[in-house]
């Protein structure tokens, strides 16, 4: 038998916010075009001057999304495995990389 005692409650909040919202694919139902917008979300990412809300900003302007578009690329590199956080500590959603493993 399993409790809420025995689960990491923050590991299973942070779960349950990367799979909420609309699925990336929904969104940008276009491979190519989901593709690119992952690989310029990494390139920027992977930048640690630029703060997590320039990256998000950047990436829907420069490929005119919806706004709100950006997380839901964030959401899916993380649970694709692309970018790794610590799940057992609360995400930071002033930048993420704080939680990086």
């Amino acid at each position: 038998i399993v409790t809420e005692k025995d689960l990491d409650m923050t590991k299973a909040q942070n779960l349950i916010w990367l799979n909420s919202g609309e699925n990336l694919s929904h969104i940008l139902p276009n491979p190519a075009s989901m593709n690119l917008v992952m690989e310029d979300f990494m390139a920027l990412y992977s930048n640690t001057s630029a703060s997590f809300d320039t990256i998000l900003e950047a990436i829907e302007s420069h490929h005119k999304l919806q706004p709100g578009t950006a997380i839901a690329v964030f959401k899916t590199l993380v649970r694709d495995g692309h970018i790794s956080l610590n799940l057992s500590v609360p995400i930071n959603f002033s930048d993420p990389r704080i939680n990086s493993i």
